[in-house]
């Protein structure tokens, strides 16, 4: 998990264009296509960090952090809901870390500690 946040937190801004989601929107963007209008900025981000990192450049890092497909799967699904939660102004992404929060810490509110 350390290194997928370290990773988000490198990827959440690549390639950023300026403007905001809404903005794409407006302008029938390509990248608002692209991503369907949502998290635009955020998905196109991530994207570009990953494909990057596929590269056969990068692969003794993967095949070192990541020992098997299902945990470069993992890792992809990880870094990616991070980098989506960065879009604040998504109400999906807001109630998806909310329930990841709930998730994460129910058993302190439950004082189970």
């Amino acid at each position: 998990p350390r290194f997928a946040l370290i990773f988000a937190s490198l990827s959440s801004g690549l390639d950023y264009q300026g403007v905001s989601n809404a903005h794409f929107s407006r302008e029938n963007h390509s990248l608002a296509k692209a991503y369907d209008g949502q998290s635009i900025a955020q998905n196109n981000a991530f994207d570009v960090a990953w494909s990057l990192c596929l590269d056969p450049w990068y692969q003794s890092l993967w095949t070192t952090v990541c020992l098997s497909a299902i945990e470069l799967q993992r890792l992809h699904d990880l870094v990616k809901k991070c980098v989506l939660a960065t879009d604040t102004l998504s109400p999906t992404c807001t109630k998806s870390c909310f329930d990841l929060y709930e998730q994460a810490f129910e058993s302190e509110s439950k004082g189970d500690l």
